[in-house]
């Protein structure tokens, strides 16, 4: 059964919250199945240095061979891994990607009267820094140390309720988990557009050539791209699970009552049935049963 359908997973409204210490194994299995990805990885950058040396030097280097590979593709992962320790500038990189500005000082004003009015004193990790979306969605996110708002979120009265979600996220493993995860797809997401354009002129039957065929091979193989779409459901059974978790923080936090209004008016109504969700890559529950729990808090006092 799918961990959020089970009701073993939707524990009581206290102790650790759902799916806590499931990403360990779930980090590992994403992983372990580019394990076939990191051998090719290694082959290949083998290979091209042999070639590159051999060209350039009239011999290939098959010391420096030997070593470039490992010292290439351990770094990708450590690199990867090392979010879970600290996701060093994940944060600023991911605004400044998306289009996200920096707040005026009307929005900092109502930040800091929002984050003043929930029991900090509760809170062990604040975000650094504040950044505002320009898009009418209401919604919000945490990413390393930045908080990410949309800028209609500062226009509703449910400012507090929403970043007591965030801080949810922020003040468990999510975030860390969430850049280590999508580091190690960072590969499959780069290539994804050309790997997809390949796909189909192959399909229309338009030749690509021994060269363009040999660059496909290289590109598909060191990218992880089948193993990345194979952990998607996985990782979103699992984020469903911790959404789940922000919402009892954010209801430990005194905000249940804003939080289950702003998922009813704001968010139930586009809810739409999914089926097979287990399959599927949809990051959130159902609301009204995220509403409900909500409530629930609220019944417990």
């Amino acid at each position: 059964m799918p961990a959020e359908l089970d009701p073993r997973t939707w524990l009581s409204l206290e102790g650790r919250g759902p799916g806590e210490h499931d990403w360990i194994k779930l980090y590992l299995i994403a992983v372990a199945v580019l394990i076939p990805t990191a051998v090719f990885q290694i082959l290949t950058v083998f290979l091209l240095t042999l070639l590159v040396t051999l060209i350039a030097n009239g011999h290939g280097d098959f010391g420096l061979a030997n070593l470039l590979p490992w010292v290439l593709v351990g770094a990708y992962f450590a690199w990867a891994t090392s979010a879970l320790i600290v996701p060093l500038g994940a944060g600023r990189y991911l605004a400044d990607g998306i289009g996200a500005r920096r707040p005026t000082a009307e929005e900092t004003d109502a930040y800091r009267d929002a984050m003043g009015s929930l029991p900090l004193e509760r809170v062990r990790r604040q975000p650094k820094w504040l950044y505002v979306l320009d898009r009418h969605e209401l919604n919000a996110a945490v990413v390393g140390d930045v908080i990410i708002i949309n800028r209609t979120v500062f226009d509703s009265e449910n400012l507090a309720a929403v970043i007591g979600h965030e801080l949810g996220h922020l003040n468990s493993m999510d975030i860390r988990v969430s850049c280590a995860a999508n580091r190690l797809a960072s590969l499959a997401r780069l290539t994804e557009q050309v790997r997809t354009e390949t796909t189909e002129a192959s399909r229309s039957g338009q030749p690509v050539g021994c060269l363009g065929g040999l660059g496909m091979l290289i590109v598909r193989g060191c990218s992880g791209g089948l193993q990345t779409t194979m952990m998607g459901p996985a990782w979103a059974s699992w984020w469903r699970l911790r959404e789940v978790a922000a919402d009892d923080y954010a209801a430990r936090l005194g905000q249940a009552d804003q939080l289950a209004r702003f998922l009813d008016e704001n968010v139930l109504l586009y809810d739409i049935p999914i089926r097979f969700v287990w399959m599927t890559t949809r990051s959130h529950p159902p609301s009204a049963l995220r509403i409900e729990r909500l409530r629930q808090h609220l019944e417990r006092g």
